[in-house]
């Protein structure tokens, strides 16, 4: 079984020597357009190049497809090397994705392609993006075998810092197979090499993976030694995020040696960096860190305080991954969308084509013509026939284009509106859950068994502590009525303009189709209060006794 490890991995993946600096300064777009134009191949390898690295962290769809457009281009001109690259390119693109024997096919096919004239150090990059896909899925063997091979060829092409970060790698499968003896060898030559290179940055992932094997055979002094050598070396360099990290595991080594004032000032300083930091990540292993010290301490007060900021932030990482998964869904339709539009501009320019070769034909024809009048009409009612069914084609498709991106739109919507009802009967939840603590309290007898109102209150402390968050939950919640019903508001406010906030966000409720209790927890008032509320609302709308408020609503 895995074991929770400190490295981030580092990935090789370099940009060859073929991507030169020319079209650095260009945009995304200027690449696009000069690709669009440019007719020299070496030209074009650079700008293929630049846009698969541009692409790869922000747009994986539209970096698979200049990576398969530069696969196609290189065989078109039949140019082994340039093959060499879009292969690797597109092995890169699926070990990004996750789909292993895609990727390690792409990389093997790359492989294949080296001959005496490929640089060593492009196919140490192969193989050890090899290893690198059966590490992430397991394999550790494997992986084992393929970095110490592209350790070889970095060797050879004098690569010290590839070679490096293989070693560091290395040290991490091992450390993965519950090696720690191997792992260490591997980070010690890794943090050795990198010294000599300088390289400050790469050598924290080392010192901090030594520290925790340190940790994990019970010899806390020398974790303690690593650790605060890494957290020097981060000061330095000003890497925020290592610095935070830094900080975190020290406050748990100096929990294990019962360095309590230590731990507390470290999980302090990860707090403050955190806030300054504003990532909800960081945010929640900060306070997580500064509970575990407090609850190291016995004060349980301040770890319950401490506590509920972790969870109210690990609530809020999950919602921010969930928003995340929305964006990247709508992203894979928009990029779908712009497929289907270059197939529909590849078919137009097909047309463009046949009219071109129409009129040579016709031009060619011209001393002929008295003997081809009669076969000239006949074919160029055929052609005619033939383009408008191809028009067809298009407006057909065009429409199938329209009538999937409404659908799309009406998912989207239904979701959204789905996630707001959800939500909003979320809150009513918690308030429901709460007024029950509250009628508890009042039902606990304090001159009962101290045992039994023990566990009474500590039944309505745990119901508290999973609904504390509710103030932020109602914020949120009109945040993101506000966001998504911006449009009814403004269509509200034009029809009735006597309307307050209050008014419209009640409006906003009932156009959900909640119950008046519901909206009173919401509220956190009483359910006749809501009743008056939506009396108001119907006077101020104008509406007569048989209109129904909710459908006149939804109508808007």
């Amino acid at each position: 079984m895995k074991r929770a490890i400190t490295l981030i991995l580092v990935i090789v993946i370099v940009n060859y020597q073929g991507v030169i600096a020319q079209y650095s300064d260009y945009t995304t777009q200027e690449l696009i357009s000069v690709l669009e134009e440019e007719n020299n191949p070496q030209n074009l390898e650079m700008i293929y190049s630049n846009l698969i690295n541009r692409y790869l962290n922000v747009d994986l769809d539209s970096m698979h497809l200049f990576a398969g457009e530069f696969l196609k281009f290189s065989r078109e001109i039949g140019n082994t090397e340039f093959e060499l690259r879009a292969h690797y390119n597109l092995g890169r693109y699926y070990a990004v994705k996750g789909v292993a024997n895609d990727a390690i096919n792409h990389f093997k096919m790359a492989r294949e392609l080296t001959s005496d004239s490929t640089d060593e150090a492009m196919a140490g990059r192969i193989i050890g993006m090899i290893g690198y896909v059966y590490y992430t899925d397991d394999q550790f063997d494997s992986a084992i075998e393929y970095y110490q091979e592209s350790i070889s060829y970095f060797e050879r092409a004098n690569a010290r810092r590839p070679v490096a970060i293989a070693l560091s790698t290395l040290g991490s499968i091992y450390y993965q197979k519950e090696d720690d003896e191997v792992a260490k060898k591997y980070y010690l030559q890794s943090l050795k090499m990198k010294e000599e290179l300088k390289d400050s940055i790469l050598m924290t992932s080392d010192i901090k993976n030594l520290a925790l094997i340190y940790r994990n055979n019970d010899q806390l002094d020398s974790a303690l030694i690593f650790l605060e050598r890494a957290l020097e070396i981060d000061e330095k360099t000003g890497a925020i995020h290592k610095r935070i990290g830094s900080y975190e595991e020290l406050s748990k080594l100096h929990i294990q040696l019962g360095n309590y004032d230590s731990a507390l000032a470290y999980a302090q300083k990860a707090l403050e960096l955190s806030e300054d930091y504003h990532s909800y990540q960081l945010l929640s292993e900060s306070y997580e860190a500064l509970y575990m010290v407090y609850e190291a301490m016995g004060d349980t007060e301040k770890a319950l305080e401490n506590f509920i900021q972790y969870k109210a932030y690990s609530d809020s990482v999950i919602s921010e991954r969930s928003r995340e998964i929305l964006i990247e869904e709508r992203e894979r339709n928009e990029a779908e969308k712009r497929e289907k539009e270059i197939e529909l501009l590849a078919s137009q320019n097909e047309l463009q084509k046949t009219r071109v070769v129409l009129i040579s034909v016709v031009l060619g024809s011209a001393l002929l013509i008295a003997m081809l009048v009669f076969w000239r009409i006949i074919y160029k009612k055929k052609k005619e026939l033939e383009l408008k069914e191809k028009d067809h084609e298009l407006s057909e498709s065009k429409r199938k284009l329209a009538q999937e991106e409404l659908e799309n739109e009406k998912l989207r919507s239904e979701h959204v509106q789905k996630e707001l009802t959800n939500y909003a009967l979320h809150i009513a939840e918690k308030n429901d859950c709460l007024e029950q603590v509250k009628e508890q309290i009042h039902g606990v007898k304090f001159d009962s068994d101290p045992q039994e109102m023990r566990r009474e209150l500590t039944k309505m402390e745990m119901k508290i502590l999973q609904n504390m968050t509710l103030n932020e939950d109602r914020e949120k919640l009109e945040s993101r009525v506000n966001q998504v019903c911006s449009g009814f508001f403004m269509k509200l406010v034009v029809q009735y303009p006597e309307l307050t906030e209050r008014d419209k966000r009640l409006a906003a409720l009932i156009r959900l189709n909640l119950s008046s209790k519901e909206i009173a927890s919401i509220f956190n008032i009483e359910p006749k209060s809501v009743e008056q509320s939506r009396y108001r609302l119907r006077k101020k709308m104008n509406l007569n006794p048989e209109e129904d408020l909710p459908e006149v609503l939804n109508e808007i």
